[in-house]
Protein backbone atom coordinates (compact mmCIF):
# COMPACT_ATOMS: atom_id res chain seq x y z
CA UNK A 1 0.00 0.00 0.00
CA UNK A 2 1.48 3.33 -1.08
CA UNK A 3 0.93 6.60 0.73
CA UNK A 4 -0.23 9.58 -1.32
CA UNK A 5 1.63 11.97 0.99
CA UNK A 6 4.75 11.42 3.11
CA UNK A 7 6.72 13.73 5.38
CA UNK A 8 9.84 12.86 7.34
CA UNK A 9 10.67 9.36 8.53
CA UNK A 10 14.34 10.26 8.06
CA UNK A 11 13.76 11.91 4.65
CA UNK A 12 13.90 15.67 5.20
CA UNK A 13 14.22 18.35 2.55
CA UNK A 14 14.01 22.07 3.29
CA UNK A 15 14.63 25.43 1.72
CA UNK A 16 13.61 28.96 2.58
CA UNK A 17 9.88 29.25 3.25
CA UNK A 18 9.21 25.62 2.31
CA UNK A 19 9.34 22.09 3.70
CA UNK A 20 9.05 19.12 1.36
CA UNK A 21 6.58 16.31 1.65
CA UNK A 22 6.34 13.85 -1.22
CA UNK A 23 4.04 11.27 -2.75
CA UNK A 24 3.48 8.83 -5.56
CA UNK A 25 0.83 8.77 -8.26
CA UNK A 26 0.80 6.09 -10.97
CA UNK A 27 4.45 5.34 -10.27
CA UNK A 28 5.55 8.95 -10.63
CA UNK A 29 7.33 10.84 -7.86
CA UNK A 30 5.68 14.10 -6.84
CA UNK A 31 7.07 16.79 -4.53
CA UNK A 32 4.35 18.19 -2.24
CA UNK A 33 5.78 21.27 -0.49
CA UNK A 34 4.36 22.81 2.68
CA UNK A 35 4.48 26.56 3.12
CA UNK A 36 6.62 27.45 6.14
CA UNK A 37 7.10 30.77 7.93
CA UNK A 38 9.00 31.98 10.98
CA UNK A 39 10.04 35.63 11.00
CA UNK A 40 13.12 35.15 13.19
CA UNK A 41 16.12 32.90 13.58
CA UNK A 42 15.92 29.90 15.91
CA UNK A 43 18.11 27.14 17.30
CA UNK A 44 17.96 23.39 16.87
CA UNK A 45 19.97 20.33 17.90
CA UNK A 46 21.75 19.01 14.80
CA UNK A 47 22.89 15.47 13.94
CA UNK A 48 26.10 15.93 15.91
CA UNK A 49 24.18 16.85 19.05
CA UNK A 50 25.31 20.49 18.81
CA UNK A 51 23.13 23.58 19.08
CA UNK A 52 22.83 25.20 15.67
CA UNK A 53 21.19 28.48 14.66
CA UNK A 54 19.02 28.50 11.53
CA UNK A 55 17.88 31.61 9.69
CA UNK A 56 14.37 33.00 9.57
CA UNK A 57 12.07 31.17 7.19
CA UNK A 58 13.96 27.88 7.54
CA UNK A 59 12.13 24.97 9.14
CA UNK A 60 13.93 23.09 11.91
CA UNK A 61 14.69 19.38 11.87
CA UNK A 62 15.64 18.51 15.44
CA UNK A 63 17.85 15.49 16.23
CA UNK A 64 17.52 15.65 20.00
CA UNK A 65 17.16 12.02 21.08
CA UNK A 66 16.61 10.62 17.56
CA UNK A 67 18.77 9.73 14.57
CA UNK A 68 15.89 10.29 12.12
CA UNK A 69 15.07 13.86 13.12
CA UNK A 70 11.74 15.50 13.92
CA UNK A 71 10.05 18.60 12.59
CA UNK A 72 10.14 21.07 15.50
CA UNK A 73 7.32 23.64 15.62
CA UNK A 74 7.12 26.01 18.59
CA UNK A 75 5.08 29.01 19.74
CA UNK A 76 6.50 32.49 20.17
CA UNK A 77 8.71 32.83 23.23
CA UNK A 78 11.03 35.51 24.62
CA UNK A 79 14.23 34.90 26.57
CA UNK A 80 14.01 37.44 29.39
CA UNK A 81 17.68 37.03 30.35
CA UNK A 82 19.66 39.79 28.69
CA UNK A 83 23.04 38.04 28.84
CA UNK A 84 22.27 34.38 28.34
CA UNK A 85 25.88 33.32 27.69
CA UNK A 86 28.03 35.94 29.42
CA UNK A 87 27.99 34.89 33.06
CA UNK A 88 30.68 37.47 33.85
CA UNK A 89 28.19 40.28 33.21
CA UNK A 90 26.99 42.30 36.20
CA UNK A 91 23.42 41.12 35.64
CA UNK A 92 24.59 37.83 37.19
CA UNK A 93 25.31 38.12 40.93
CA UNK A 94 28.13 35.85 42.13
CA UNK A 95 28.21 34.48 45.67
CA UNK A 96 31.06 32.27 46.86
CA UNK A 97 32.36 31.54 43.38
CA UNK A 98 34.22 32.93 40.39
CA UNK A 99 33.48 32.51 36.69
CA UNK A 100 36.01 31.68 33.98
CA UNK A 101 35.43 31.82 30.21
CA UNK A 102 36.82 30.03 27.17
CA UNK A 103 35.43 26.49 27.38
CA UNK A 104 33.84 24.41 24.61
CA UNK A 105 30.09 25.02 24.56
CA UNK A 106 27.16 22.91 23.26
CA UNK A 107 27.36 24.81 19.97
CA UNK A 108 31.00 23.80 19.44
CA UNK A 109 32.47 27.27 20.08
CA UNK A 110 34.65 28.31 23.00
CA UNK A 111 31.84 30.30 24.60
CA UNK A 112 31.01 28.27 27.70
CA UNK A 113 31.89 29.39 31.23
CA UNK A 114 32.98 27.50 34.32
CA UNK A 115 31.57 28.23 37.76
CA UNK A 116 34.44 27.74 40.22
CA UNK A 117 33.74 27.67 43.96
CA UNK A 118 35.98 29.81 46.20
CA UNK A 119 37.42 28.67 49.54
CA UNK A 120 34.76 30.26 51.74
CA UNK A 121 32.23 28.38 53.85
CA UNK A 122 28.75 29.17 52.60
CA UNK A 123 26.78 29.18 49.38
CA UNK A 124 28.42 28.89 45.98
CA UNK A 125 26.05 30.20 43.33
CA UNK A 126 25.10 32.78 40.76
CA UNK A 127 21.72 34.39 40.31
CA UNK A 128 20.03 36.88 38.06
CA UNK A 129 19.90 40.46 39.25
CA UNK A 130 16.45 41.71 40.30
CA UNK A 131 13.80 41.10 37.69
CA UNK A 132 10.10 41.87 37.94
CA UNK A 133 7.83 38.85 37.70
CA UNK A 134 4.06 38.71 37.67
CA UNK A 135 1.79 35.89 38.85
CA UNK A 136 2.43 33.81 35.74
CA UNK A 137 4.05 30.46 35.06
CA UNK A 138 7.69 30.62 33.97
CA UNK A 139 10.27 28.16 32.71
CA UNK A 140 13.93 28.48 33.58
CA UNK A 141 16.69 26.51 31.86
CA UNK A 142 20.42 26.33 31.27
CA UNK A 143 23.04 23.93 29.90
CA UNK A 144 25.49 22.33 32.33
CA UNK A 145 28.33 19.80 32.26
CA UNK A 146 30.12 18.14 35.13
CA UNK A 147 33.70 18.95 36.00
CA UNK A 148 35.05 18.38 39.51
CA UNK A 149 31.49 18.75 40.81
CA UNK A 150 28.67 16.51 39.60
CA UNK A 151 25.55 18.25 40.86
CA UNK A 152 24.00 21.64 40.16
CA UNK A 153 20.88 22.99 41.83
CA UNK A 154 18.32 25.47 40.61
CA UNK A 155 15.76 27.39 42.64
CA UNK A 156 13.96 30.73 42.73
CA UNK A 157 12.45 33.28 45.05
CA UNK A 158 8.90 34.50 44.57
CA UNK A 159 7.27 31.07 44.53
CA UNK A 160 4.05 29.82 46.05
CA UNK A 161 6.32 27.30 47.78
CA UNK A 162 9.53 29.07 48.82
CA UNK A 163 11.17 25.70 49.49
CA UNK A 164 10.99 24.57 45.85
CA UNK A 165 14.22 23.45 44.21
CA UNK A 166 15.69 20.78 41.94
CA UNK A 167 19.05 18.97 41.89
CA UNK A 168 20.51 17.89 38.55
CA UNK A 169 22.91 14.94 38.57
CA UNK A 170 25.32 15.71 35.73
CA UNK A 171 27.16 12.39 36.09
CA UNK A 172 24.11 10.19 35.53
CA UNK A 173 21.73 12.54 33.69
CA UNK A 174 18.86 12.45 36.17
CA UNK A 175 16.93 14.89 38.31
CA UNK A 176 17.92 13.52 41.71
CA UNK A 177 15.67 15.75 43.83
CA UNK A 178 12.68 17.84 42.75
CA UNK A 179 10.68 19.57 45.48
CA UNK A 180 7.49 21.46 44.61
CA UNK A 181 8.54 22.04 41.01
CA UNK A 182 8.60 20.21 37.68
CA UNK A 183 12.17 19.63 36.54
CA UNK A 184 13.72 17.94 33.50
CA UNK A 185 17.21 17.01 32.30
CA UNK A 186 18.06 16.24 28.64
CA UNK A 187 21.35 14.99 27.19
CA UNK A 188 22.85 16.81 24.19
CA UNK A 189 26.39 15.61 23.49
CA UNK A 190 29.84 15.44 25.06
CA UNK A 191 28.43 15.40 28.59
CA UNK A 192 26.31 18.53 28.19
CA UNK A 193 22.77 18.47 29.61
CA UNK A 194 19.94 20.94 29.42
CA UNK A 195 18.41 21.45 32.86
CA UNK A 196 14.97 23.05 33.12
CA UNK A 197 12.32 23.71 35.74
CA UNK A 198 8.89 25.32 36.06
CA UNK A 199 7.83 27.88 38.65
CA UNK A 200 5.15 30.42 39.45
CA UNK A 201 6.24 34.02 39.88
CA UNK A 202 4.35 35.60 42.77
CA UNK A 203 6.64 38.31 44.14
CA UNK A 204 7.77 41.35 42.21
CA UNK A 205 11.47 42.26 42.37
CA UNK A 206 12.48 38.70 43.36
CA UNK A 207 15.50 37.04 41.70
CA UNK A 208 13.93 34.41 39.44
CA UNK A 209 16.90 32.05 38.99
CA UNK A 210 19.62 30.79 41.30
CA UNK A 211 22.17 28.31 39.93
CA UNK A 212 23.95 26.67 42.83
CA UNK A 213 26.88 24.23 43.00
CA UNK A 214 26.10 21.53 45.59
CA UNK A 215 28.07 18.56 46.89
CA UNK A 216 25.51 15.75 46.69
CA UNK A 217 22.54 14.54 44.68
CA UNK A 218 20.53 14.76 47.93
CA UNK A 219 21.68 18.25 48.99
CA UNK A 220 18.99 20.43 50.51
CA UNK A 221 18.09 23.81 49.08
CA UNK A 222 20.86 26.41 49.12
CA UNK A 223 23.49 24.18 50.72
CA UNK A 224 26.34 25.73 52.72
CA UNK A 225 29.74 24.04 52.43
CA UNK A 226 33.46 24.95 52.36
CA UNK A 227 34.77 25.24 48.84
CA UNK A 228 38.23 24.11 47.74
CA UNK A 229 38.93 26.99 45.35
CA UNK A 230 39.22 24.85 42.21
CA UNK A 231 36.13 22.66 41.82
CA UNK A 232 33.13 23.56 39.72
CA UNK A 233 30.82 22.88 36.77
CA UNK A 234 30.57 24.17 33.20
CA UNK A 235 27.60 26.32 32.21
CA UNK A 236 26.10 27.80 29.05
CA UNK A 237 22.91 29.29 27.63
CA UNK A 238 20.56 30.37 30.41
CA UNK A 239 16.93 31.07 29.53
CA UNK A 240 13.90 32.46 31.37
CA UNK A 241 10.59 32.47 29.50
CA UNK A 242 6.92 32.85 30.30
CA UNK A 243 5.28 29.48 29.74
CA UNK A 244 4.59 26.08 31.25
CA UNK A 245 7.51 24.33 29.51
CA UNK A 246 10.98 25.21 28.24
CA UNK A 247 11.35 25.77 24.51
CA UNK A 248 14.46 25.70 22.35
CA UNK A 249 17.34 27.94 23.35
CA UNK A 250 17.14 31.65 22.42
CA UNK A 251 20.58 33.34 22.63
CA UNK A 252 20.81 36.91 23.93
CA UNK A 253 23.61 39.45 24.22
CA UNK A 254 22.57 42.68 25.92
CA UNK A 255 18.78 42.51 25.62
CA UNK A 256 15.81 40.22 25.54
CA UNK A 257 15.23 38.29 22.29
CA UNK A 258 12.01 36.85 20.85
CA UNK A 259 11.71 33.77 18.66
CA UNK A 260 8.59 34.12 16.51
CA UNK A 261 6.00 31.33 16.24
CA UNK A 262 6.20 28.93 13.31
CA UNK A 263 3.48 28.22 10.74
CA UNK A 264 3.50 25.14 8.48
CA UNK A 265 0.64 24.14 6.17
CA UNK A 266 -0.74 23.57 2.70
CA UNK A 267 0.75 20.28 1.44
CA UNK A 268 -1.00 18.47 -1.39
CA UNK A 269 -4.06 19.14 -3.54
CA UNK A 270 -7.40 17.54 -4.33
CA UNK A 271 -5.73 14.60 -6.10
CA UNK A 272 -3.58 13.82 -3.05
CA UNK A 273 -6.52 12.98 -0.79
CA UNK A 274 -9.61 10.83 -0.96
CA UNK A 275 -12.60 12.41 0.73
CA UNK A 276 -14.51 9.11 0.64
CA UNK A 277 -12.03 7.05 2.67
CA UNK A 278 -8.47 7.04 3.90
CA UNK A 279 -6.04 7.11 6.81
CA UNK A 280 -4.12 9.97 8.43
CA UNK A 281 -1.01 8.58 10.14
CA UNK A 282 1.20 10.64 12.47
CA UNK A 283 4.26 9.87 14.56
CA UNK A 284 4.67 12.79 16.92
CA UNK A 285 5.03 14.17 20.45
CA UNK A 286 3.65 17.26 22.16
CA UNK A 287 5.95 19.77 23.85
CA UNK A 288 3.80 19.63 26.97
CA UNK A 289 0.88 17.56 28.21
CA UNK A 290 -0.47 20.20 30.59
CA UNK A 291 -0.86 22.96 28.03
CA UNK A 292 -4.53 23.92 27.69
CA UNK A 293 -3.96 25.18 24.15
CA UNK A 294 -5.45 22.91 21.48
CA UNK A 295 -2.88 21.63 18.96
CA UNK A 296 -4.09 20.08 15.71
CA UNK A 297 -2.96 18.37 12.51
CA UNK A 298 -5.62 18.07 9.85
CA UNK A 299 -6.64 17.33 6.29
CA UNK A 300 -9.22 19.87 5.20
CA UNK A 301 -10.67 21.91 2.34
CA UNK A 302 -9.42 25.15 3.89
CA UNK A 303 -12.28 25.52 6.33
CA UNK A 304 -13.55 23.88 9.50
CA UNK A 305 -16.66 22.61 7.72
CA UNK A 306 -15.01 19.54 6.17
CA UNK A 307 -11.92 17.97 7.71
CA UNK A 308 -10.19 15.01 9.26
CA UNK A 309 -8.44 15.98 12.47
CA UNK A 310 -6.11 14.63 15.16
CA UNK A 311 -5.75 16.99 18.09
CA UNK A 312 -3.94 17.23 21.42
CA UNK A 313 -5.97 19.17 23.95
CA UNK A 314 -4.51 19.32 27.44
CA UNK A 315 -3.97 15.66 28.37
CA UNK A 316 -6.53 14.40 25.84
CA UNK A 317 -5.93 12.86 22.42
CA UNK A 318 -8.85 13.41 20.05
CA UNK A 319 -9.63 12.28 16.51
CA UNK A 320 -12.74 13.32 14.64
CA UNK A 321 -14.37 13.89 11.30
CA UNK A 322 -16.37 16.98 10.36
CA UNK A 323 -18.69 16.95 7.33
CA UNK A 324 -20.68 20.02 6.26
CA UNK A 325 -19.97 21.62 9.64
CA UNK A 326 -21.31 18.72 11.69
CA UNK A 327 -19.30 16.24 13.75
CA UNK A 328 -19.79 12.85 12.10
CA UNK A 329 -17.31 10.83 14.17
CA UNK A 330 -15.53 11.55 17.44
CA UNK A 331 -13.02 9.40 19.36
CA UNK A 332 -11.00 10.48 22.41
CA UNK A 333 -8.63 9.00 24.97
CA UNK A 334 -6.52 10.18 27.92
CA UNK A 335 -4.53 6.96 28.29
CA UNK A 336 -1.26 8.26 26.86
CA UNK A 337 1.55 10.61 27.82
CA UNK A 338 1.38 13.08 24.98
CA UNK A 339 4.97 14.27 25.40
CA UNK A 340 6.13 10.78 24.43
CA UNK A 341 6.35 9.89 20.74
CA UNK A 342 3.12 8.15 19.67
CA UNK A 343 2.18 6.44 16.41
CA UNK A 344 -1.38 7.49 15.58
CA UNK A 345 -3.64 6.45 12.72
CA UNK A 346 -7.17 7.73 12.16
CA UNK A 347 -9.11 5.63 9.63
CA UNK A 348 -12.16 7.21 8.00
CA UNK A 349 -14.82 5.68 5.78
CA UNK A 350 -18.61 5.93 5.62
CA UNK A 351 -19.88 4.52 8.95
CA UNK A 352 -16.41 3.14 9.70
CA UNK A 353 -14.04 5.28 11.78
CA UNK A 354 -11.27 4.09 14.10
CA UNK A 355 -8.32 5.50 16.03
CA UNK A 356 -5.20 3.37 16.43
CA UNK A 357 -2.34 4.18 18.82
CA UNK A 358 0.91 2.22 19.07
CA UNK A 359 -0.49 -0.93 17.48
CA UNK A 360 -3.87 -0.95 19.24
CA UNK A 361 -7.34 0.22 18.30
CA UNK A 362 -8.37 2.59 21.10
CA UNK A 363 -11.79 3.63 19.81
CA UNK A 364 -14.18 3.51 16.88
CA UNK A 365 -17.37 5.05 15.58
CA UNK A 366 -19.72 3.18 13.25
CA UNK A 367 -21.99 6.03 12.20
CA UNK A 368 -21.10 9.07 10.15
CA UNK A 369 -20.45 10.60 6.75
CA UNK A 370 -17.04 11.60 5.40
CA UNK A 371 -15.81 15.11 4.49
CA UNK A 372 -16.12 16.85 1.15
CA UNK A 373 -13.34 18.29 -1.00
CA UNK A 374 -10.22 17.55 1.09
CA UNK A 375 -7.26 19.28 -0.56
CA UNK A 376 -4.51 20.14 1.96
CA UNK A 377 -2.56 18.84 4.96
CA UNK A 378 -2.08 21.49 7.64
CA UNK A 379 -0.34 21.68 11.00
CA UNK A 380 -3.41 23.45 12.37
CA UNK A 381 -7.18 23.07 12.77
CA UNK A 382 -7.80 23.18 9.02
CA UNK A 383 -8.47 26.89 8.73
CA UNK A 384 -5.23 28.30 10.18
CA UNK A 385 -6.30 28.30 13.84
CA UNK A 386 -5.05 26.08 16.69
CA UNK A 387 -1.57 25.45 15.23
CA UNK A 388 0.29 22.30 16.20
CA UNK A 389 3.35 22.84 18.36
CA UNK A 390 5.44 19.75 18.95
CA UNK A 391 7.84 17.29 17.36
CA UNK A 392 6.67 15.36 14.30
CA UNK A 393 8.77 12.43 13.15
CA UNK A 394 6.61 11.48 10.17
CA UNK A 395 3.26 11.95 8.45
CA UNK A 396 1.61 9.61 5.95
CA UNK A 397 -1.74 9.91 4.19
CA UNK A 398 -3.44 6.93 2.51
CA UNK A 399 -6.26 7.17 -0.02
CA UNK A 400 -7.90 3.94 1.16
CA UNK A 401 -9.06 2.79 4.59
CA UNK A 402 -6.37 0.31 5.65
CA UNK A 403 -7.21 -3.07 7.12
CA UNK A 404 -6.74 -3.83 10.81
CA UNK A 405 -3.61 -5.85 10.05
CA UNK A 406 -2.16 -2.98 8.04
CA UNK A 407 -2.95 -0.53 10.85
CA UNK A 408 -1.25 -2.81 13.37
CA UNK A 409 1.86 -2.88 11.18
CA UNK A 410 1.73 0.88 10.60
CA UNK A 411 1.33 1.93 14.23
CA UNK A 412 3.10 -0.98 15.94
CA UNK A 413 6.46 -0.97 17.64
CA UNK A 414 8.42 -1.93 14.53
CA UNK A 415 6.40 0.33 12.26
CA UNK A 416 6.00 -0.07 8.52
CA UNK A 417 6.45 2.63 5.93
CA UNK A 418 4.33 1.39 3.02
CA UNK A 419 5.93 3.97 0.74
CA UNK A 420 9.55 3.52 -0.39
CA UNK A 421 11.45 6.79 -0.18
CA UNK A 422 12.90 8.17 -3.40
CA UNK A 423 16.68 8.51 -3.48
CA UNK A 424 16.46 10.78 -6.51
CA UNK A 425 14.89 13.50 -4.34
CA UNK A 426 18.23 15.29 -4.02
CA UNK A 427 18.88 15.39 -7.77
CA UNK A 428 15.32 16.21 -8.84
CA UNK A 429 14.86 19.07 -6.39
CA UNK A 430 16.85 22.07 -5.25
CA UNK A 431 16.07 21.31 -1.61
CA UNK A 432 18.77 20.62 0.94
CA UNK A 433 18.48 17.11 2.36
CA UNK A 434 19.07 17.18 6.10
Amino acid sequence: MEASLNLGNGNWAIKEDSLLSYGDENGNFRPLPLDFTRASSATVTNKLGLIETVDSGISRIDFQGTADGTLLLEPQRTNLIQYSEDFSDASWTKTGLNVASGYTSPNGDMTAFKLIEDTSFGKHRINLATQVLTANTYSGSFFAKKSERDVVQIFTNGLFDVNAYANFDLANGVVSVSVSTTAKIELLSDGWYRCSYIFMGTTADAPPMYIHIVTSTTSAKSEDYKGDGTSGVYIYGAQLEAGSYATSYIPTDGGTVTRVAEVCNGAGNASTFNSTEGVLFLEMAALSDDDIIKRSISISNGSTSDRILIRYSGTSLLAYCIEEGNTRAFITTTSYTLTETLKLAFKYKLNDFALWVNGNEVGNDTAGATPIGLNALNFNDGDGTKPFYGKTKQVQVFKTALTDNQLILLTGESGTNFFESYTEMASVLTYTIQ
